[in-house]
């Protein structure tokens, strides 16, 4: 059995006048994934590795996990997982090395719903910040795919926790 523990990027800033720069996370986003992290940690789902998109506010909210869980494994930032659908994140899960058993994919909107959706049968709103905790029925990572039918164990967000 692996664990997927997939995090929607925290809330980022209010957008200013030049809306093409990329946004970083807003202080109710960097409360909210301190908050977050710390959920993973009480519960013990402290990841083996990290996958985060490359986009800045979700680099920011891997970084928060990174710091709250002392964190000394290994980061991967993922260009396809910023602008990717299930296929990307799917990918991205099967290159994991098969020694870890617990992976934090910390991505975007569709795509983490579409992910759970397909997954888990699920129609899962997901809120900035929020956390979705999967029970995958496999041995290795390779073996993900969009057929794959998992258990959704836990899902909570933010103001579930403040």
């Amino acid at each position: 059995m692996k664990t997927l523990i997939l995090m929607r990027h925290a809330r980022k800033e209010k957008a200013k006048k030049n809306r093409k720069k990329e946004r970083s996370l807003g202080k109710r986003g960097q409360k909210d994934a301190l908050l977050m992290a710390g959920a993973l940690l009480e519960k013990e789902l402290n990841p083996q590795v990290i996958l985060s998109s490359t986009a800045l506010a979700a680099r920011q909210t891997a970084a928060t996990a990174v710091e709250k869980f002392n964190f000394t494994g290994e980061v991967l930032n993922l260009d396809k997982l910023k602008d990717g659908g299930v296929k990307d994140y799917i990918k991205a899960l099967q290159a994991v090395d098969d020694g870890a058993d617990r992976v934090l994919l910390v991505g975007h909107m569709p795509a983490l719903r579409a992910l759970i959706k397909r997954l888990t049968k699920v129609d899962q709103r997901f809120p900035t910040g929020a956390v979705a905790h999967l029970s995958l029925p496999i041995q290795h990572w390779l073996e993900l795919s969009k057929k794959t039918e998992c258990d959704l164990i836990e899902f909570y967000a933010p103001k579930d926790l403040s």
